[in-house]
């Protein structure tokens, strides 16, 4: 099994729901019947809809996860926001990234604090917060680092993040754990969407997906231990990056930890 940074360890548990492990046998009526479709998610598919129906609830959930799917992959931009929990660890975060490399992140580790990211023309910057510095390297280095960023090049975790091909293939690619059925319709904040499901080693994860415009997913929930959602939106919107100053930039080779 490959490296997963933290920002898509969901995005693996997700993987399964959206390539589509089977047919579904048989489709409930409405998404209150699944105990995902009782939260209160909120995400926006794309910046401008249409206000057509794509007929895509009529479909089987294995055709569904399959347009969602193939919109997915062929998004340009896209913005995901999530909270999970991760070998015992809460974390929360937002990412905004395009396919030409851009990208800016800000992500949360409960207990250990925050740290935000920025990638561009090839470059990867990573500025935590004085709490994340202090148990990275101490706190005379954090006290140094305060409102700096570290270059961030050699790190692969932080570049698979923001490489939107690497999210959107980890969030497609092929597990044939249990098989996909059809959950039911429901109106995720204003936005109608059609839901299923795939049963994951004792949890299930349930996958939203636009029934107007492109079947973009709008959110993904996972139950369990080490469950958590993610909620998407942005598609095709521009992802506009700028480097920090060089008097900004620190090279964590030339701190003392």
């Amino acid at each position: 099994m490959r490296h997963r940074s933290n920002g898509t360890l969901l995005c693996a548990t997700a993987a399964a729901t959206l390539t589509g492990c089977g047919d579904d046998k048989k489709a409930t009526a409405s998404a209150d019947s699944s105990a995902a479709a009782s939260a209160s998610p909120s995400a926006s598919p794309s910046a401008s809809p249409s206000p057509e129906g794509s007929g895509i609830e009529a479909l089987s959930a294995k055709e569904i996860s399959e347009k969602a799917k193939a919109a997915l992959l062929s998004a340009s931009s896209l913005t995901f926001e999530m909270e999970m929990v991760s070998d015992g660890e809460k974390i929360k975060g937002k990412v905004s990234l395009d396919k030409s490399g851009n990208c800016t992140a800000s992500l949360t580790v409960a207990g250990q604090g925050q740290f935000e990211l920025l990638r561009t023309g090839g470059h990867t910057w990573m500025k935590p917060s004085a709490e994340f510095f202090e148990k990275l390297a101490g706190p005379e280095e954090a006290k140094l680092m305060a409102g700096k960023y570290l270059t961030s090049d050699d790190d692969d975790s932080l570049a698979d993040l923001c490489d939107l091909e690497h999210v959107a293939k980890d969030l497609t690619e092929e597990d044939r754990s249990g098989k996909v059925t059809k959950v039911g319709v429901k109106t995720v904040d204003g936005i109608r969407t059609v839901a299923f499901s795939v049963p994951d080693e004792g949890a299930t994860t349930t996958v939203y997906v636009a029934t107007e415009g492109t079947p973009y997913p709008v959110r993904m929930e996972h139950t369990g231990k080490e469950g958590g959602h993610m909620s998407f939106s942005g598609f095709g919107e521009p992802v506009a990056v700028k480097a920090p100053p060089a008097d900004q930039v620190i090279d964590p080779s030339k701190l003392k930890g």
